[in-house]
């Protein structure tokens, strides 16, 4: 039986380990996620960096993360190592930096933890420079 709690999964532009532990998100995107390219790409260009909080995590021995596009293809996906020690508050995160956009629209933040999907939509508009 599960015992794990995920809570929100929370979407930046950087995530950071400080000294002492701390966690530092920059950019926090609570709607939109904003994106200029130039005319002459034909993608968009932007560090995703992804946050989840998990307690009780005791039984968690693997986790894996991806982002995909609006048609469902996986754009990025990777382990996420399991931290040691106490479980019972710990922290899954990614980044991924330069991740290529082609398109305006709903990408989708997986993380599978033991088999278990946690997801969320992440709403992408991509303005071309000059407009």
């Amino acid at each position: 039986m599960k015992t794990y709690q995920p809570q929100e999964i929370i979407i930046a532009e950087d995530i950071r380990m400080e000294v002492g532990g701390k966690i530092t998100l920059v950019g926090v995107t609570p709607s939109v996620v904003v994106i200029t390219k130039s005319k002459a790409n034909k993608q968009a260009m932007h560090t995703l960096a992804v946050y989840c909080e998990i307690l009780n995590g005791d039984e968690i021995s693997s986790a894996h993360i991806s982002i995909s596009a609006p048609n469902e293809e996986i754009l990025v996906e990777g382990n996420i190592p399991i931290p040691e020690g106490d479980k019972r508050h710990m922290v899954l995160a990614g980044k991924f930096v330069n991740m290529k956009f082609k398109e305006s629209g709903t990408y989708r933040v997986s993380i599978n933890i033991e088999g278990d999907t946690i997801s969320k939509d992440v709403k992408v508009k991509i303005n071309e420079e000059g407009k």
